[in-house]
């Protein structure tokens, strides 16, 4: 287990270390010259050429590919070093302890992680299957976008880029892919940590008039900024740790302050803080609204595109921070990071492509006023936009194979008519995270009132109803404000007090660069939580669940950035401010209790030796399906296919092709209607494959298995139950099958006239150990 992560550690740490010369140079503004960006954008230069090579047929995806792709970038690193190596060593001297901080602060997580993730290891419940079938369908590819696992003959159509970052590790590192599942989520976390750091270590610039020296400043800043936005819980998670210390049910305070009613059962009692509302109509209870944040999703062990994400969501914004610098004295195709930033914001899309527009107007953003504070004459300010623009449509061009293979179940823009969410609700979750921004802000001028934030107020109040009136309807319109009416106006009128003083700040020209990311950074964070108020993406679900869920963990984000940014300024200009700063560090801890206990929870769960692989607690529950898939894992060739039963979604089925990569005809159908717009296709599969398993006359079975190309059919527990067969219908198998493997009623047969004399050898070598 600790060799594993030793060895994960060293691999990313090393990509980090060869990858700084190259992230120095187009960090030139930082005062750490980029180092704590280096291993995200690192592990990025490595795998977009070895994607983008696979993806055009020019070589395979393989871990050899991978490692000869790495040497190349170790060369451009050496070469990048030697022409900077004055400046890099100048900027060691100058700022050394900082760079121990965050070699100490990714190993010492590293290491926590890896305790925690080793005492709960088990791939098992809601979606990790299907990210585990993601990971290894991408490692069993050679070509992309890789092949589904529970689609066979297709190819996986969902933003599979993270999954691509920890493959490329696994293939440098040759770590088995039910281990690089674990350690991998450890790795995201851990970088997603000092990439954190070096974006509010950046962003405390002023000299500060306080008892602690710049450094000592800077480092406290920046490690409480990294707990606040990856380990503090919202709210909710402080109530229901408050209720789990004093032993009352989970969810029963909860309720009271405006969460959902229902409760949860024993050691999974943190889940609720994910779950906190649901939206309800004057008709009734619509779709639970998902309500998860950074700290949530790393405990619930989903190794998930919207986590993964994480790391190179804080690389744009520290990519917003020294662009904004880099502005104030030169135009963008002057700056040296402007040419890599279509590569940082592109790869949000192909990790997650809800975060591609929200970060790619982020930089815009920050560049636009950057250039507009510079002096620069108004004409040709209007000439750089259009050149700078077309540079970030960049990011879609250099992963056109990605949107190329893309379909999905979006089929426009629905309106939010039938429900609001109440002030309680908001509070618990991200509400408390506007509410230091607010106060910032507010103090930036004399006058509280003025005319300006009162037309600016109007305009951003009246604006989305009119939005509704155009998109939707005037009937629907004047629904949605008797909803807003009677169940609390209180949440829109916040967010639209958080968006006029942010649009009111930006005014000021006396602002500095840093400070301009901040309130770009809470104007898109609140303006995220508006939209959700009024729109969504229509999608199968047909509600705001989804968008509410996206948009909110981004507001997370960049409202967690500049709340802490307001609240640190807000202390240094109090006289009580080491009083203050006691306080404030209290609440923190108190806010990330949360995710101390439910860790805690979780590793309750489980029990046996401490590992990283996610598989090995089948050899406890279900041993014959775990040695099946050990033996697929050691014997199946490459291309194969097999046939299992056709798993509900979030079930224990569909097991083998999700941790072996190997394509079975079809497995969570809910899922595959969600990411492809084959609805017959998949109605079509489920049909054969009962057919395959029922059907009494051998010829259709044959003919059915060759049609598909299959050459293995299971037959474990899950395939027992959900098609009643029996022993006789497994002798049956037996006669027009090959058996090649066979333990603890789980048997595995290959199809005939598919390399049938050595299938037998293996057959014999199979039954011989089972005796």
């Amino acid at each position: 287990m600790f060799a594993t992560g030793a060895l994960w550690w060293l691999a990313t740490s090393a990509i980090g270390w060869l990858s700084w010369p190259i992230t120095a140079r187009l960090f030139r503004h930082g005062v750490l010259r980029g180092y704590p960006y280096s291993r995200a954008l690192g592990l990025l230069l490595l795998t977009y050429p070895t994607w983008l090579l696979a993806s055009l047929n020019v070589i395979p995806h393989s871990a050899y590919a991978t490692r000869a792709i790495a040497g190349c970038l170790a060369v451009v690193a050496f070469i990048a070093a030697w022409l900077q190596r004055r400046h890099l060593i100048k900027c060691l001297r100058a700022n050394w302890s900082s760079f121990l901080v965050i070699e100490a602060l990714y190993l010492v997580l590293f290491i926590v992680f890896t305790v925690f993730k080793s005492n709960s290891p088990a791939i098992f419940h809601t979606e990790q299957p299907m990210d585990m079938m993601m990971l290894s369908s991408l490692l069993r590819s050679h070509q992309m976008p890789p092949a589904d696992a529970w689609f066979a003959g297709y190819r996986i159509s969902y933003y599979y880029g993270g999954y691509m970052l920890v493959a490329q590790v696994a293939h440098l590192t040759r770590i088995p892919a039910a281990e690089a599942y674990n350690v991998g989520l450890v790795s995201v976390y851990a970088t997603a940590a000092v990439t954190a750091f070096g974006v509010f270590y950046e962003l405390d610039q002023h000299p500060s008039q306080t008892y602690c020296p710049a450094w000592h400043r800077r480092i406290l800043f920046a490690l409480a900024g990294v707990i606040v936005l990856l380990f503090a819980s919202s709210l909710a998670g402080i109530v229901l740790a408050a209720e789990q210390i004093f032993s009352l049910q989970a969810g029963s305070w909860l309720s009271k302050l405006g969460g959902s009613s229902s409760g949860s059962i024993g050691d999974w009692w943190w889940w609720l803080a994910g779950r906190v509302f649901v939206d309800i109509n004057w008709f009734g209870r619509l779709t639970e609204v998902i309500t998860e944040f950074p700290a949530f999703s790393f405990i619930l062990g989903d190794l998930h595109p919207h986590l993964m994400a994480l790391p190179y969501a804080l690389l744009a914004v520290g990519t917003a921070v020294e662009v904004g610098k880099a502005a104030r004295t030169a135009a963008w195709w002057r700056i040296a990071l402007c040419w890599a930033t279509p590569l940082i914001i592109g790869a949000l899309g192909w990790i997650n492509t809800w975060d591609l527009p929200v970060y790619a107007f982020l930089v815009f953003g920050v560049y636009c006023m950057a250039r507009v504070r510079s002096g620069i004459e108004i004409k040709h300010f209007l000439t750089e936009l259009p050149g700078c623009a077309g540079w970030l449509m960049m990011s879609i061009v250099l992963f056109l194979p990605f949107y190329a293979s893309l379909s999905t179940q979006v089929h426009g823009i629905g309106v939010t008519y039938y429900t609001k969410t109440r002030l309680g609700a908001f509070l618990l979750t991200t509400g408390a995270l506007v509410i230091p921004v607010c106060i910032y802000f507010a103090r930036a001028r004399m006058r509280l009132v003025s005319r300006r934030r009162i037309l600016l107020f109007i305009a951003v109040t009246s604006c989305p109803w009119l939005l509704t009136m155009v998109i939707g309807s005037p009937g629907r319109t004047l629904l949605g404000v008797a909803v807003s009416l009677s169940r609390g106006p209180w949440v829109m009128l916040i967010l639209s007090a958080a968006i006029t003083l942010s649009l009111d700040a930006l005014w000021d020209r006396h602002r500095s660069a840093t400070e301009q990311l901040m309130i770009i950074a809470g104007l898109i964070g609140a303006g995220l939580l508006y939209i959700t108020e009024f729109f969504y993406l229509r999608d199968m679900f047909n509600s705001r669940m989804n968008t509410y869920f996206k948009l909110s963990y981004q507001a997370w984000i960049l409202l967690s950035i500049a709340s802490s940014t307001a609240a640190w300024r807000l202390v240094r200009k109090v006289r009580a401010s080491k009083w203050l700063m006691v306080a404030g560090c209290a609440a923190v801890g108190i806010a990330s209790a949360y995710t101390l206990m439910a860790a805690v929870s979780v590793t309750r769960l489980t029990t046996g030796t401490p590992s990283l692989d996610g598989s090995v607690y089948l050899r406890a529950t279900a041993p014959g399906e775990y040695g099946a898939i050990r033996w697929l894992l050691e014997y199946a060739e490459p291309d194969v296919m097999l046939v299992e039963a056709v798993s509900s979604d979030y079930s224990a089925g569909n097991r083998l092709s999700a941790f072996t990569g190997i394509p079975t005809l079809l497995g969570w159908p809910g899922h595959q209607r969600q990411w492809r717009i084959l609805p017959d296709v998949v109605s079509e599969r489920q049909e054969t494959v009962e057919r395959i398993y029922t059907s009494s006359d051998p010829d259709e079975v044959l003919g059915l298995l060759q049609e598909f190309k299959v050459n293995y059919l299971y037959i474990g527990e899950t395939e027992q139950v959900l098609y009643q067969i029996n022993d006789e219908r497994i002798r049956w198998f037996g006669q027009v099958l090959k058996p090649v493997f066979m333990q603890d009623g789980v048997f595995l047969f290959r199809v005939p006239d598919y390399n049938t004399k050595d299938t037998a050898r293996l057959c014999d070598d199979v039954f011989s150990d089972v005796r």
